[in-house]
């Protein structure tokens, strides 16, 4: 439309400058159907190498006052990861549809490990520890020969290991689910994401970090479930102070506060990851910290405390 509108401004006012910018827009014009035509041909590395041309045509058209749907930021973005596929001999993927059993993975891992899906996980289990409370089966429970700090460990043991289980349903399910659909790259271990400062990280070490950190967080997660469930004994209030922290920590990663120290910050795993990836080993110090804390704080609190 803005091209066809100055082509008819200048058939009434001829100008140089406007004149240039119509026929750098129709190149753009010409440029967009190539590609498009790569695409429905399914002619990778030419899709590539001619959307690349475009977005620096587009750049022109841009400076002489063009409007173009992309910024200039975001063309140099997408022309690096061009060149990164082209060099790769790789397909571009979109990622929120792709099927490649690999990057199908890690979109399924994105979502489920956030403070979102963690807290889905959370709200299940907590109740096995206040509904004890609730229905005095706790009695019981202490009357068995073995001390209340044991019983209390085995609890949370018994959260790590549905938490691992559901980790490892999650990831290979995904893994098979896309493989039934397609033939998976040859290359496709090697697919690559940009961290934040640029650098290139292959597909696989994202999702193998992802689980490492992903674990990691599930733990802080799952083990502060069983510090508050052990210190409140409430079903409600111990739902109520979960999603007010878990849910609240997660938003404030992403409406973009930083690191910080904040272990909060690591329940949006891939985004936390792709930020912090050359760092992360302060995560897992954090991280580390935290659940100690919390373990040594729910065994004081209740080693004495009445039932």
């Amino acid at each position: 439309m803005e091209l066809e509108g100055n082509r008819k401004v200048l058939e009434d006012n001829p100008s140089p400058e406007l004149e240039e910018q119509v026929q750098i827009g129709s190149m753009v014009y010409v440029q967009i159907n190539e590609v498009v035509n790569a695409i429905q041909s399914q002619k990778t590395m030419d899709e590539l190498t001619m959307e690349n041309t475009l977005y620096q045509t587009a750049k022109q058209y841009k400076a002489l006052g063009g409007t173009f749907y992309l910024s200039e930021t975001e063309m140099d973005q997408v022309t690096r990861l061009n060149d990164e596929l082209i060099r790769k001999r790789l397909p571009k993927e979109d990622l929120k549809l792709t099927i490649q059993p690999l990057l199908f993975t890690q979109l399924v891992l994105s979502y489920a490990l956030t403070g979102f899906g963690f807290l889905a996980l959370l709200l299940i289990l907590l109740s096995s520890v206040t509904g004890e409370y609730e229905e005095k089966n706790v009695r019981l429970v202490y009357t068995l020969p073995f001390s209340r700090s044991r019983y209390m460990l085995i609890k949370l043991g018994s959260f790590l290991i549905a938490g691992v289980m559901w980790l490892t349903v999650v990831t290979v399910s995904a893994y098979i689910l896309a493989s039934q659909f397609t033939d998976a790259l040859e290359n496709q271990s090697a697919y690559p994401f940009a961290e934040v400062r640029g650098n290139w990280i292959q597909i696989s070490d994202v999702i193998q970090n992802g689980l490492i950190l992903g674990g990691m967080a599930l733990i802080l997660v799952l083990t502060f479930g069983w510090f508050i469930g052990y210190t409140f004994r409430s079903t409600l209030l111990s739902y109520l102070i979960a999603i007010l922290v878990v849910a609240g920590g997660a938003l404030l990663v992403i409406n973009g506060e930083p690191f910080q120290w904040n272990p909060l910050s690591a329940l949006q795993v891939q985004q936390t990851l792709l930020d912090q990836y050359s760092t992360q080993w302060r995560i897992y110090l954090l991280l580390l910290f935290s659940i100690v804390i919390l373990v040594i704080g729910t065994l004081s609190i209740n080693r004495k405390r009445g039932v």
